[in-house]
């Protein structure tokens, strides 16, 4: 047991975990409020933000020889629109401001030239 507590330590303390992550909950709650907002102001009657941040490591050995090893970073925010029985959706990976707006206007206007759904 105590091999294996030592082992987990030394794997926290490898470099390449150290700033995974570049968005906390809060900032993720900025950026939801944000579109949130912004499909209000455009008159949505409803709508839906799905935000995510990955990052991933891959190794690849062949022969017993380390070949690549690449590091991977990756983040999302989606919107979903409603204006009555309409629906709307956009994404993007960029979460400046004014990317945003535009995706959050993106699904608003697809929103608006798309059939009611019946269900």
């Amino acid at each position: 047991m105590q091999a294996m507590r030592s082992s987990s330590k030394a794997y926290d303390k490898r470099p390449w975990r150290a700033n995974m992550f570049q968005y906390d909950h809060s900032s993720f709650s900025e950026l939801a409020e944000d579109a949130l907002r912004i499909a209000k102001k455009l008159g949505a009657s409803d709508c839906a933000v799905d935000l995510s941040e990955s990052t991933g490591l891959t190794v690849n050995v062949r022969m017993r020889r380390l070949e690549t090893v690449e590091q991977t970073r990756d983040k999302s925010l989606g919107v979903t629109v409603y204006i009555g029985q309409r629906k709307g959706h956009a994404s993007t990976g960029d979460f400046a401001q004014v990317a945003i707006e535009h995706t959050v206007k993106a699904a608003f206007d697809i929103a608006r030239y798309t059939g009611e759904d019946e269900s």
